[in-house]
C-alpha cells in the first residue's frame, strides 16, 4: 500500500497546482505584453482552495475582470446584442476614424487554464490507476 492516500497524493498535488496557476498567469500576461500599468498582473491571486470531496475541489481565483476582455481581445465597442455587425472593424471604418489597428487576442488565461486542468485531470487518472492496481497488488500477498 502507498505511504499516503491516493486522495492525500491528489489534494498535495493540487495545492501545488493551485499556487503555480497564478504563476503560470502572471508569466503569461508579462509574456504576451498584455499589460501597460501591470495592475492586472499584480491583480491576479489564488482566493481559495478547498475539498469538499476525496477527489473533488473548488478553486477561487481573483484578477481584474477587464483581462478576460484582453484574452479575448475585446473590450470598448464590444456589445451584447449588436446582431455580429462589429463596424468598427472595418479596415476602411477603423482609417476614417483614425482608430489603428484592432485589438488581438492575448490569451494569458483561457489557454493555460485549459491545459493546466487536463494536466490535474491526468494527475488524478494516475493516481486512481495507482489505487486500483494497488488493491489488487494486496490481494495476491
Amino acid at each position: 500500500m502507498p505511504a499516503t492516500s491516493p486522495a492525500a497524493g491528489y489534494r498535495d498535488y493540487t495545492r501545488e497546482w493551485y499556487r503555480m496557476m497564478t504563476r503560470i498567469w502572471s508569466d503569461r500576461i508579462a509574456l504576451l505584453g498584455a499589460m501597460r500599468t501591470g495592475a492586472l498582473r499584480t491583480s491576479v491571486r489564488g482566493a481559495g482552495l478547498t475539498f469538499p470531496g476525496s477527489y473533488s475541489l473548488t478553486a477561487t481565483y481573483h484578477f481584474l475582470t477587464y483581462g478576460l476582455y484582453v484574452d479575448a481581445g475585446t473590450g470598448n465597442g464590444y456589445k451584447h446584442d449588436n446582431g455580429g455587425n462589429l463596424h468598427f472593424l472595418d479596415p476602411a471604418y477603423r482609417a476614417a476614424h483614425h482608430l489603428g489597428k484592432p485589438r488581438k487576442a492575448r490569451p494569458w488565461f483561457t489557454k493555460s487554464w485549459y491545459v493546466s486542468r487536463e494536466v490535474l485531470k491526468d494527475k488524478l487518472l494516475t493516481l486512481m490507476g495507482e489505487a486500483y492496481f494497488a488493491t489488487f497488488a494486496d490481494l495476491t500477498r
